[in-house]
């Protein structure tokens, strides 16, 4: 089934694929040691911590990290170097602002978290606030390399964040015997800094040197009013990955976020492959698109949610028939009770797995309206079954809704893709004729 993909698909994976194996891993370490150590309520104070910072951060970059990378990318091309130059400088100078501002609101936030009132909580979730700006920052930094087409360096600020921090996680706990939620949140913030300091030397080595006599220009209304829709779909993005935890630490305790993240981290290496594939494909699919080879376009989509389903099918069944047993033995006997929210999660992974590449399909086609339309309506049912469940199932409650949401955005995209495109993205993969041929 392999040699029916063309190459172009598998050209530059190579980077991503380590860099996506090293996050993996990574991160999966990271919460295997964060979950024994600190147990469930602490580690769940981390968790929430974290998802509030996700989404400050989310606020603060207001979808210019994208038009960094956008933009960086095309005026290299069409060397206008002092639009360039003035187009880094807003994107810091903007950020930077909005970061501070960000944090001061952002101050008030943890009076909606019963979780976050002890003094240990307030002070880790102070600590997160710091981590807004340099997150923020980062996030225009990197894409700006990605645009300037320094591929490896962006990846390799990416690897060196999860590696330093990690690194600081194993110290804290072979010299401290009593781990806390602030250190580790402390731990994240110094990786974080030095990942920055990083990604600005990176900058300074390959700046073209075009713009270091040239006067910055600006076309602010151009940049601010591409960076908005942007800034919805993140937001879109940030609500149904972060709702549940969210609104767990808001309505519940810190328990039952950490019994959620466990659950989370487990079911999310359903997605692995999805994620890899997705990033490598996407050229080819706008390439095909574009020049209106919708047959071939059609195979190679079947064959890839067809592969990806073979490679994840086995993950799936390992957790599905050991995953009481790996939760117990990797995370603690006290995170069993996740065990049926992590079957729930699986779903609806498997749901994503099985309706294919929908979503990246109609942004490459143009279509990138539809998708936000289908997400958002997927997050309003998202937020408002959470708010219905989880007083009532808790942690159960928000995997299901989680999994409605899935189910919906997904669903819909995948009909839409058939309907308007006439190609079928699911892994039954029926013959149809596309539209646009029929037209012709």
């Amino acid at each position: 089934m392999l040699n029916l993909l063309p190459e172009d698909v598998f050209k530059g994976t190579f980077l991503v694929l380590i860099t996506r194996i090293v996050l993996l891993l990574s991160n999966l370490l990271i919460g295997i040691l964060l979950a024994r150590n600190l147990g469930p309520s602490d580690y769940g104070v981390y968790s929430l911590i974290i998802s509030l910072v996700m989404l400050f951060v989310m606020f603060a970059c207001l979808g210019l990290p994208t038009i960094a990378l956008k933009e960086s990318a095309r005026l290299l091309v069409k060397e206008k170097w002092s639009l360039l130059k003035g187009m880094l400088r807003f994107s810091l100078s903007f950020v930077l602002t909005c970061s501070i501002l960000t944090v001061i609101i952002g101050y008030w936030a943890k009076n909606i978290f019963p979780s976050l009132h002890g003094d240990e909580a307030s002070t880790a979730f102070y600590i997160g606030l710091m981590l807004v700006p340099v997150l923020s920052l980062i996030n225009v930094l990197s894409n700006t390399l990605r645009g300037l087409h320094i591929i490896a360096p962006s990846q390799l600020i990416i690897i060196t964040k999860q590696m330093v921090f990690l690194l600081l996680i194993l110290s804290i706990f072979f010299y401290i015997s009593n781990i806390t939620v602030d250190q580790i949140v402390l731990s994240n913030f110094v990786a974080s800094l030095l990942s920055m300091i990083l990604v600005v030397v990176f900058l300074f080595r390959y700046y073209p040197k075009e713009l270091i006599a040239t006067k910055p220009t600006y076309e602010v209304k151009y940049w601010l009013l591409n960076a908005i829709p942007l800034f919805l779909i993140a937001g879109i993005q940030i609500i149904n990955n972060r709702a549940d935890i969210l609104m767990l630490g808001a309505m519940m305790s810190s328990y039952e976020v950490g019994i959620y993240d466990v659950a989370m981290r487990g079911a999310e290496l359903i997605i692995f492959f999805v994620v890899v594939f997705n990033i490598s494909i996407a050229s080819t699919f706008s390439k095909l698109y574009t020049e209106g080879n919708f047959e071939k376009l059609s195979k190679v989509i079947t064959n890839a949610t067809r592969i990806i389903f073979l490679l994840t099918m086995p993950v799936a069944l390992v957790l599905f028939i050991f995953g009481d047993n790996l939760i117990g033995f990797v995370f603690g006997k006290e995170y069993l009770s996740g065990l049926f929210a992590l079957y729930i999660l699986m779903a609806g992974h498997l749901f994503n797995v099985m309706t294919g590449p929908s979503d990246l399909l109609l942004i490459m086609s143009g279509y990138q309206k539809v998708t936000a339309i289908c997400m958002a309506f997927a997050a309003i049912v998202n937020v408002a079954l959470n708010y219905i469940l989880i007083p009532l199932y808790g942690v159960e409650g928000a995997c299901i809704a989680n999994l409605v949401s899935n189910v919906i955005w997904n669903g819909l995209l995948a009909i839409f893709c058939r309907k308007t495109l006439g190609i079928d993205t699911t892994i039954l993969g029926f013959k149809h004729m596309p539209r646009k041929l029929m037209n012709t």
